[in-house]
């Protein structure tokens, strides 16, 4: 539960004459455990005070449902939703038998006026949940973004760092035969320039050649039958790793001239198990180098080690925010950057605004889903640097944009989200001093962020909630 129950402020309690005279003018409603008395995003119809019971408050957000609050005898609710005008933003259900005096809206007004004790209470409420909501708002969306990043964090990270550890296990098995085969090796009777042609091609790394499929498998046969030829033992199995080495049969005669089939067996599989260890070796380096940057990134995006007040490149925030949300960036999605020249940096929270960046893409990539493209803009446009993050998805309708940056909605089914990131983005820009604002129709949605610069070319910023 978010809210506090036992909160008097949020949730006072009526006397016991004000419930029995709201009782008489009121509607009585009878609950069975279970019955829902309003749903989420229904429009504001009617102010409820418990009379027996209880009621639970919820809103399903990512398909859970999270408690809000609960009310009890003397209780009410429905009254942010009449006296703001917006749609309920939870659903209230009975979490027992319960019964509720029911005002009709278009009564609200004239019960306030005739019951001014319950008028100051419910008005005192309305502020109190409001103040309340706000805390909410940025509590809840600080867990999103957590989960989001932590999310984003462990697809990064299991990549890598899955690879570099089948590349350590496979290496277990290479050194040991790698060494046996050394040993094997020095026990032959090669002759000095053989000894010395192996010596020095162990010590290369020859790129291997680029070949369409079936030049490969032509080039694989004809080493095949050359090591078949020659007596070779494991023929099959040493042509790949051959080619990989760019060793043509010609080159490959040449390189064993003097040595015979048992020699030559001997000094090919220790060639095939240094490659191999070799390349072990470079996967497991390229999956820390890996883990590294995402590492990296990670600072960058949390602004770890740094002062929470900074000159920020807002190029290289969004970069790195970009970074740590590679999980969600299908196939289909391209990314189109278009960074200005001279954009000064901005002094700013860098971890507030990397919010504003993770929640503003997540919203395009889910418009967007499997397929389209996602543009980044940053450009500095006179006394100001403008942020555009846009998408060719499909829009969001006219009658619904004014709305996208209120607590609570979405244009997400209902569960789907808890419709707060574009509140607490538009929150953090304005306490940077900003503007956010949404223009959108079918294939071009843009939400554009204008941070205002002072005369040294900074901005003002520092006006912070």
């Amino acid at each position: 539960m978010l809210h506090d129950a036992q909160d008097s402020t949020l949730f006072p309690r009526l006397a016991e004459e004000d419930v029995l005279a709201l009782a008489a003018v009121g509607a009585e409603v009878i609950l069975a455990a279970g019955e829902t008395l309003f749903t989420e995003d229904a429009l504001p119809e009617d102010f409820f005070v418990v009379l027996a019971g209880r009621l639970t408050v919820s809103k399903r957000v990512d398909g859970q449902d999270t408690v809000l609050a609960e009310h009890r005898r003397g209780e009410f609710t429905g009254d942010v939703s009449l006296v703001t005008g917006q749609r309920v933003t939870a659903t209230a259900t009975a979490a027992q038998d319960s019964r509720v005096c029911r005002i009709a809206g278009e009564d609200f007004s004239a019960t306030m006026a005739r019951f001014p004790r319950v008028a100051e209470a419910v008005f005192r409420a309305v502020a109190s949940r409001a103040q309340d909501l706000g805390a909410q708002v940025q509590q809840s969306a600080r867990l999103a973004a957590l989960n989001t990043l932590a999310a984003g964090l462990a697809h990064e990270l299991d990549n890598p760092a899955s690879a570099a550890r089948r590349g350590t296990v496979q290496l277990q098995v290479a050194v040991p035969q790698l060494a046996h085969l050394g040993l094997e090796l020095g026990t032959l009777d090669l002759g000095d320039e053989a000894r010395r042609r192996v010596i020095e091609t162990l010590a290369q790394e020859r790129a291997a050649p680029v070949l369409s499929p079936l030049d490969r498998a032509d080039r694989e046969d004809a080493l095949t039958t050359w090591l078949e030829g020659r007596g070779v033992p494991d023929a099959l199995d040493l042509a790949p790793t051959l080619l990989e080495l760019n060793f043509s049969e010609d080159a490959l005669a040449a390189w064993s001239e003097g040595m015979n089939a048992g020699q030559l067996g001997v000094a090919l599989r220790l060639l095939g198990a240094t490659h191999e260890a070799r390349t072990l070796a470079d996967e497991a380096q390229q999956a820390l180098t890996r883990i590294s940057a995402v590492v990296d990134a990670m600072k960058a995006y949390t602004f770890m080690d740094r002062a929470p007040q900074q000159d920020l490149d807002v190029r290289a925030s969004l970069d790195s925010t970009l970074a740590v949300l590679g999980s969600r960036l299908p196939p289909g999605i391209t990314v189109v950057r278009e960074y200005g020249a001279g954009v000064p940096p901005v002094p700013a929270r860098g971890a507030e605004l990397t919010q504003v960046w993770t929640n503003l893409i997540d919203n395009a990539l889910d418009a967007l889903g499997e397929r389209g493209t996602l543009r980044l803009q940053v450009v500095r446009e006179g006394d100001a640097v403008l942020v555009e993050v846009g998408d060719d998805g499909p829009g969001i309708p006219e009658a619904l944009q004014e709305r996208v940056f209120d607590a609570f909605f979405t244009t997400k089914d209902v569960g789907g989200g808890a419709g707060l990131g574009l509140d607490v983005a538009r929150r953090v820009v304005r306490a940077h001093g900003g503007e956010l604002r949404v223009t959108s129709r079918p294939g071009d949605t843009r939400f554009t962020v204008r941070l205002p610069l002072g005369a040294d070319g900074r901005t003002e910023g520092a006006r912070w909630t």
